[in-house]
């Protein structure tokens, strides 16, 4: 259990507008010319300043381009393998470069946070990448960032495969958002096997909470997702629009909220800010906000960004050090 008196809040989105589906592009999931993209992420900035949230933008280094191809930094080693995808790169789509989408991130950078979610997207699982290439990859992304943003010390992992954490340390990084802990539902003998098939099932169980986590192995605080807010089927999320009943599969992460106040513990909810498609869309994140911004004012919670909370956990780690305690 954490000495703290007050929940935390964690907020973050992987911010790759059409990087992220280098090898399985699919139009019809995006607009044409990328303009609903960037609505999506001025209505989520509307939203966190109305109800005072602070977010942590993940942000793919290639979106710091403002056109295509600059200089050709497209990888050697997909040349050829997804034309599709290839293509829009040398034409310079607007789904690829993003220096307004950084333009208006760093102009909110006093209340939110500018994170790493690799160059290209690439995955940085051990057995795919290695050393080298992982390396590159940051060494890239600083490179992009320079004139924008201050150097990162989170990473949140392209398709939250965590790996080379070493690596991240020693480039600077503090924390990392870690793989959503499983429910208990998972473990269950009989029902567990339908929850690990069929993940959108876990939306109707309050989300897993952790406790201020001290530095792992790695020298990194994890600080995991609780709970992917579109992590449902669309099609079923559509439906209970239609029924007006879209609120409904908020209430157990605006449940998770409140326990996170009651026993001073962390919520952590992420997704993508392409998902934001609907009107309705942007209602659930106002339920979410709304909910943490009661608790806000009730003095139970915290809407802090992931460096802030890595930050607070390094300092209590160091201080457990400090008097022995263990």
């Amino acid at each position: 259990m954490t000495t703290d008196s007050t929940g935390y809040f964690l907020f973050s989105l992987d911010t790759e507008l059409a990087w992220g589906h280098f090898d399985c592009f699919r139009p019809g999931l995006f607009s044409g010319d990328g303009s609903r993209e960037r609505r999506a992420i001025r209505q989520v900035l509307a939203l966190c300043d109305e109800f005072g949230i602070s977010a942590t933008w993940a942000l793919v280094g290639q979106l710091f381009n403002d056109r295509y191809p600059q200089v050709d930094s497209y990888p050697e080693a997909w040349r050829g393998l997804y034309p599709e995808f290839e293509t829009l790169y040398r034409a310079g789509h607007p789904l690829l470069h993003g220096g307004d989408v950084i333009q208006m991130l760093v102009e909110s950078a006093d209340q939110h946070e500018i994170a790493f979610h690799g160059f290209t997207h690439a995955v940085f699982d051990e057995q795919e990448m290695d050393v080298t290439r992982a390396r590159s990859e940051i060494a890239a992304w600083m490179q992009a960032a320079c004139d924008r943003v201050l150097s990162p010390t989170t990473v949140i992992f392209p398709r939250n495969r965590v790996g080379h954490l070493p690596v991240f340390r020693e480039a600077g990084f503090t924390c990392y958002r870690g793989v959503e802990p499983a429910l208990r539902a998972h473990k269950l003998p009989l029902i567990g096997k339908a929850f690990r098939r069929y993940p959108e099932l876990s939306s109707a169980f309050v989300p897993p909470l952790c406790d201020l986590p001290q530095p792992d192995d790695s020298g990194l605080v994890n600080l995991p997702g609780s709970r992917w807010l579109f992590g449902f089927s669309r099609r079923a999320d559509r439906l209970l629009d239609a029924a007006g009943q879209g609120h409904w599969r908020m209430q157990s992460i605006v449940a998770g909220i409140q326990q996170a106040a009651a026993q001073a513990k962390i919520v952590h909810v992420w997704c993508h800010p392409y998902e934001f498609q609907t009107d309705a869309d942007f209602d659930r994140l106002r339920q979410v906000l709304a909910a943490v911004a009661h608790e806000i004012r009730r003095g139970a919670m915290q809407s802090v960004t992931m460096a802030t909370l890595a930050q607070i956990a390094h300092q209590r780690s160091a201080a457990r050090v400090a008097t022995g305690e263990k």
